[in-house]
């Protein structure tokens, strides 16, 4: 599947659904040149955005590390992949990466990676018909407030201007949701 905009997947509740805790989006993905004569990309950025439509459809934003109204945001570079396992902060469901300046694996056309994005944490119920979307994007999406990834070193266009693919079905992609499960009546 290419993408160009965020591809969006919609799950809508037909019970009260709280989540609590950490989230996680296991991605398959794989980069591709723009086309035939330009340069094969070398870096994926992931773009991950969960949002809560209300049972009329309209977003609920939650209040933002600096007071904005955003929607549940996460992102991850590809070619920062790297984790470390032995770590003793290093959980299936939020790895342990060390980023160092040795943790850089670069991406290759074409090839696929199996990558953990971790989504901020959050603590979010949602009632009756109420909407979970999840967006996955390789570019910032609205929501992002003063955290913009558009620097033009940062994301210099010969290593992120390829086309990102994204594998979905069976376990190649999946999202990690902490679901508290609901109390019995009386307890």
């Amino acid at each position: 599947m290419f993408f160009r905009d965020p591809v969006t997947f919609r799950y809508k509740t037909p019970t009260t659904m709280e989540i609590t805790g950490h989230i996680l989006a296991r991605l398959t993905v794989s980069c591709s040149r723009e086309n035939p004569n330009s340069s094969p990309p070398s870096d994926i950025d992931l773009f991950v955005t969960l949002r809560k439509l209300n049972a009329d459809g309209n977003e609920v934003l939650y209040t933002g590390t600096m007071g904005d109204p955003v929607p549940i945001k996460g992102w991850f570079r590809v070619s920062l992949r790297k984790g470390n396992t032995s770590h003793p902060f290093h959980r299936h469901y939020l790895p342990y990466r060390d980023y160092t300046r040795g943790d850089v694996q670069p991406v290759k056309e074409a090839e696929k990676y199996q990558v953990d994005v971790e989504v901020w944490p959050t603590n979010t119920v949602l009632e009756v018909h109420e909407t979970l979307v999840l967006e996955i994007a390789g570019h910032d999406t609205q929501g992002v407030g003063k955290f913009s990834h558009e620097h033009p070193v940062d994301r210099d266009p010969g290593d992120f201007g390829g086309l990102n693919h994204i594998e979905v079905g069976q376990e190649s992609s999946y999202l990690l949701l902490p679901i508290i499960p609901a109390r019995e009546a009386g307890s």
